[in-house]
């Protein structure tokens, strides 16, 4: 199902910047430095769980052997001229998590967090007790849903 109808019958706002974000988040996961950023800023529990602020880290640079490293937002949202062109515009949640969840919520090696694992989107707006089900987005852009009081295997 295409992100927007998903958004939809969710019943959120296909425009929500934080939707946006999941899904250039999930496809951003293909890449491994982003994998690595991600999981090294959510092994620092900077709250005591296994996330981060995307507000506070998003210009921080994935590192590497480059001195010009891209930052994480211009990583996950491509070319860096589009970054600026979009983004800016967007007024995103500055308490808006990025998570990784494994095993019994611990992810204790890099190599848990899969170029695939799929990225759900939990809207501020969204009220879980009346609606529980929020669209999780794959690697490859295709949209699905999840009921939150179903446990995954």
């Amino acid at each position: 199902m295409a992100l927007e109808a998903q958004a939809k019958k969710s019943g959120l706002d296909p425009k929500e910047p934080g939707l946006t974000f999941a899904a250039a988040l999930a496809n951003g996961l293909k890449n491994e430095n982003i994998r690595e950023f991600i999981f090294d800023k959510t092994q620092e529990q900077f709250d005591g769980d296994f996330n981060f602020l995307y507000y506070t880290e998003k210009n921080q640079s994935l590192g590497g052997p480059n001195s010009k490293s891209l930052t994480f937002s211009e990583a996950i949202f491509g070319d860096q001229s589009y970054f600026r062109s979009t983004e800016s515009s967007w007024e995103f949640d500055p308490l808006m998590q990025v998570a990784l969840r494994g095993n019994d919520d611990q992810l204790l090696a890099m190599e848990d967090v899969d170029p695939n694992t799929p990225v759900l989107y939990i809207s501020p707006n969204q009220d879980l007790k009346t609606n529980p089900i929020v669209p999780v987005i794959n690697s490859a852009g295709e949209v699905s849903e999840w009921d939150i009081r179903v446990v995954p295997e």
